[in-house]
């Protein structure tokens, strides 16, 4: 989901140990096949396919938007101060851009497009975060990981140009250059991330942001002489009425989309040879990333806004955590249910490390790069980002570098723990436990529509 102005990008991770990253030859010339989508058995491979040799390296892929392409990895948890020195520095060690810091993390350089974050992709806003996005940070027995997310993507981004896909930041569409690395690799994950664009989720946190920021009733002076911090200006609307009936068409809308691209996938692979049951096909849900109103640290002050970063009414933050994000949820369930697709629901994942929430803390003075609060107790989503603050607004209320690692090791013990192939799963982090903590539990598929 895309929060912010978008800015040309290889889909490749980038390679260790070099400086800079150059496109790779093929995301300029991609070739893919045109015409008529051939008609195919459920699960077998197209009629006159490719045979290829079994010496290809493995891989595996993902696809989608920001929340699986790797957007806010720029950051291990959030850090508030209005300090110059804070600025010029790492962030009290939450800024992972930052270098040539001193020991104590002051006077540092600050480049997103560094080899270690965003490299190349940043330059055209896919923002692809090299080492902590899930197909990078999941334990996976692969040779070779592409990731093919971009920030900011909808399922027309998804779908094969043949069959109505579109380009999208300088990019072919993302199954077209699937169908490029299936041909050249033996794919044996392939995670899709899709849906949250086109419901224009970002769209509805932006109306619960502008609520509640309406103008500041300025501080007052209590009659024991106190000065009290200003809160947002008392209103009838809040985001459950005025949003919700929105939700509800974009969310029936968007499912035959997200049903589409599950099937372009599909196509996708079996017309470069592969099996249904050939390689492992992830549909995944998106994660809470904002405490609910009664969790939350802050009170409905405007200290809310500018230090925790997550300025919503009570009601909306409950609006948005019990029925926007199991609304998504459950759509994107009934269409892996209906595709015979394996479903993984991240929705309860940030539970106990969710924005502001009572039972984390923000970095303070007392970390730096070489110290830097550890994933138990940080906020695992980057806060709301003011303009010209820290970083980019677009990376603003996604998984950061910690969330990512979640989601990266929910990947694993989906895998690893060998369910099922078209199991339905959640997973779910634990109070003041790190990412590698992960529980995964089976849930009952929904009900075909």
């Amino acid at each position: 989901m895309h929060f912010g102005i978008p800015r040309t990008a290889p889909p490749f991770p980038p390679r260790q140990g070099r400086r800079r990253l150059r496109r790779q030859p093929w995301v300029r010339a991609l070739a893919f096949c045109s015409g008529a989508v051939l008609a195919l058995s459920a699960g077998s491979p197209a009629s006159g396919s490719p045979v290829y040799a079994d010496d290809r390296p493995t891989a595996a892929v993902s696809l989608g938007d920001s929340f699986i392409s790797g957007e806010a990895g720029r950051w291990q948890g959030n850090a508030a101060a209005y300090d110059p020195f804070f600025y010029a520095g790492d962030r009290w060690g939450t800024d992972l851009a930052a270098w040539g810091c001193t020991s104590v993390g002051n006077l540092c350089r600050h480049s997103p497009e560094l080899e270690s974050v965003y490299g190349t992709s940043y330059v055209n806003g896919c923002n692809r975060s090299a080492r902590s996005a899930e197909i990078a940070s999941a334990d996976l027995a692969v040779d070779r990981r592409f990731n093919l997310a971009c920030s900011g993507a909808v399922t027309d981004n998804v779908y094969r140009s043949s069959n109505g896909g579109k380009s999208f930041k300088g990019e072919a569409p993302q199954a077209d250059q699937l169908a490029q690395v299936a041909r050249e690799n033996k794919v044996k994950y392939v995670v899709l991330s899709i849906g949250g664009n086109d419901i224009e989720f970002s769209d509805i946190i932006k109306a619960c942001v502008l609520e509640y920021l309406k103008p500041i009733q300025g501080d007052v002076t209590s009659p024991q002489g106190e000065r009290q911090q200003g809160k947002p200006v008392a209103s009838d609307t809040r985001c459950e009425t005025s949003q919700d009936p929105k939700l509800v068409t974009k969310v029936r809308e968007a499912e035959p989309k997200v049903a589409k691209a599950v099937d372009e996938v599909r196509a996708v692979m079996r017309e470069d040879g592969y099996a249904d049951d050939d390689y492992r096909f992830v549909l995944q849900s998106y994660p809470s990333v904002i405490s609910r109103g009664d969790d939350n640290r802050y009170g409905e002050t405007y200290d809310r806004f500018f230090s925790g970063g997550c300025p919503m009414f009570n009601s909306d933050l409950d609006w948005a955590d019990g029925r926007v994000v199991p609304m998504i949820s459950e759509m994107l369930q009934r269409v892996a249910t209906d595709r015979k697709t394996q479903f993984v629901d991240m929705s309860r994942l940030f539970r106990f490390h969710s924005l502001c929430s009572k039972a984390d803390t923000q970095a303070d003075g007392s970390h730096n790069q070489n110290k830097p609060l550890p994933s138990d107790t940080a906020e695992w989503a980057r806060f709301l980002v003011a303009l010209g603050s820290q970083g980019d607004q677009q990376e603003s209320i996604h998984p950061n570098a910690y969330g990512q690692r979640a989601l990266g090791r929910c990947l694993t013990q989906v895998v690893k723990d060998e369910f099922p192939p078209l199991s339905h799963l959640s997973c779910h982090d634990q109070p003041r436990l790190d990412y590698d903590h992960i529980l995964i539990r089976r849930i009952e598929p929904q009900p075909e529509r």
